[in-house]
């Protein structure tokens, strides 16, 4: 019988998926600035990457519960933070004169803080906003169609983080109409990759439930993100 309360875990899954999760975040902080023409799509780099977080969320937040899913969010963020602080700080030393490549490292990587800043508020908003409603959304559905609640919560917490992204990663990089372009273009990028993502997402959810015996329904959790516990 599955439980319904939280267990000691089995670090042989949670933690690949913890792992798997902060790397999905480092690789797309990594193509921030790259630029992706394909037909009338113009996307950054990101949004062939980023996606499968919600995924990895919603699996985490179906089988563990809101609590695991909002601690592994905080610990992703902190550590991206890091990233971006390292990276920066490599870059400010000074380089020899017949090194030729500084200017090419400070186009792709010059304004990673800033993208990190960005993406630290869209995060807070949309994956929040993707793991509360797809929790809840699991309560009101009895457990039930996986697939609805995660493309479903992953169209609305994505269309937070794009809105934000546009407004505050890349304003002043790109012109008015491009930026317009690539907010449709990136959101439409998102739902397919929502779309995609939510079988396999369901399969590993149910195949994780089977081996820990654990499947948490969030009846009385503190939804509030700025909780720990």
């Amino acid at each position: 019988m599955l439980s319904r309360e939280p267990k000691n875990l089995n670090l042989k899954f949670i933690l690949p998926l913890a792992l798997l999760y902060l790397t999905i975040y480092l690789a797309a902080d990594s193509v921030a600035y790259k630029m992706i023409a394909l037909g009338a799509i113009l996307v950054p780099g990101p949004p062939f990457i980023f996606p499968l977080s919600y995924s990895i969320g919603d699996i985490i937040a179906e089988v563990y519960g809101y609590s695991l899913a909002r601690r592994i969010i905080w610990l992703t963020l902190a550590f991206q933070f890091l990233y971006a602080i390292l990276v920066t700080l490599v870059l400010k030393l000074p380089h020899p004169d017949f090194w030729t490549m500084q200017s090419a490292y400070d186009q792709v990587f010059g304004n990673l803080i800033r993208f990190v800043c960005a993406g630290f508020l869209s995060v807070v908003i949309s994956h929040f906003v993707n793991i509360y409603i797809f929790s809840k959304w699991k309560i009101l559905l009895r457990g039930k169609h996986f697939w609805l609640r995660s493309v479903g919560a992953s169209a609305i917490g994505g269309f937070v983080l794009v809105s934000i992204i546009m407004i505050f990663g890349y304003s002043g990089t790109v012109d008015t109409r491009s930026a317009i372009h690539m907010f449709f273009s990136i959101y439409s990028v998102e739902l397919l990759y929502a779309c995609i993502a939510a079988w396999p997402a369901w399969l590993t959810s149910g195949f994780l439930k089977l081996k820990e015996q654990l499947d948490v329904y969030d009846i009385h959790t503190n939804f509030s993100p700025f909780s720990l516990k």
